[in-house]
């Protein structure tokens, strides 16, 4: 049930150079029952005195009962990510949720979740539910940013593949000049045709990010072979 309330920001984490990690939490912890996949509209208070909504997703497990977590990247100019970048603890903010129907299906054995930027954030969600609650499914990430320093949430995933085998962490930069950088280069469709080539059968692929890498990624499964069926996304602005 979608529900409107005033809540407390209880930490505000810079992650990388320019996102933000925001832990909200009404007096009773986490007010959200959502579902992984599923987010939050910020309302970012106007000079008219109107609200100005703008959406993120739960990056926190639906199992945190402690807070809400959102992943925002500052935007120049940008009139919501500046507001909510800037919150401090303790503060007050006005949020609404949960929205949304992208989510995880149960059908094949193998999932591929394919990322760029803070479009990770579903993905976060996902996984750390998954594998807090068991799971025997093989589990991908193919995290595209442009440059080292912009990974968001990599000691999380380093850790959690470290603690389970079925778990694979895949970081792709596209940054030509990456130093001593010896990962996966380039971007996320490509990335998708060099690790599963012809092998597509079993696996669900779920896509989030800017709309390039979304769209990009959908025609590259597409012409892979993947069924537009076992095809999800959700398009980030």
């Amino acid at each position: 049930m979608v529900q409107k309330l005033s809540a407390a920001v209880v930490e505000n984490i810079q992650a990388t150079p320019t996102v933000h990690l925001i832990r909200i939490a009404s007096g009773d912890g986490n007010p959200f029952g959502f579902n992984a996949g599923q987010f939050a509209m910020v309302h970012v208070p106007q000079p008219s005195g109107k609200e100005l909504p703008r959406p993120y997703s739960f990056a926190s497990s639906p199992l945190e009962k402690r807070y809400f977590e959102l992943c925002v990247k500052r935007v120049p100019g940008g009139p919501g990510s500046n507001y909510i970048c800037d919150l401090q603890v303790g503060q007050q903010v006005s949020v609404s949720g949960p929205f949304g129907l992208f989510g995880l299906r149960d059908a094949e054995p193998e999932i591929v979740f394919c990322a760029s930027g803070t479009g990770v954030a579903p993905f976060k969600s996902m996984a750390d539910q998954l594998f807090a609650q068991g799971t025997g499914r093989q589990v991908w990430l193919l995290f595209g940013v442009r440059s080292q320093q912009e990974i968001i949430y990599h000691k999380e995933f380093t850790e959690l593949a470290a603690a389970h085998p079925n778990f694979h962490y895949h970081p792709v930069l596209s940054d030509t000049e990456l130093g001593d950088w010896t990962g996966e280069r380039g971007f996320v469709p490509d990335l998708v045709e060099r690790l599963f080539g012809a092998n597509v059968g079993g696996k669900e692929f779920y896509a989030c990010g800017v709309p390039i890498m979304v769209e990009k990624t959908r025609e590259k499964l597409l012409h892979m072979g993947v069924r537009k069926e076992k095809i999800f996304a959700e398009l980030y602005h």
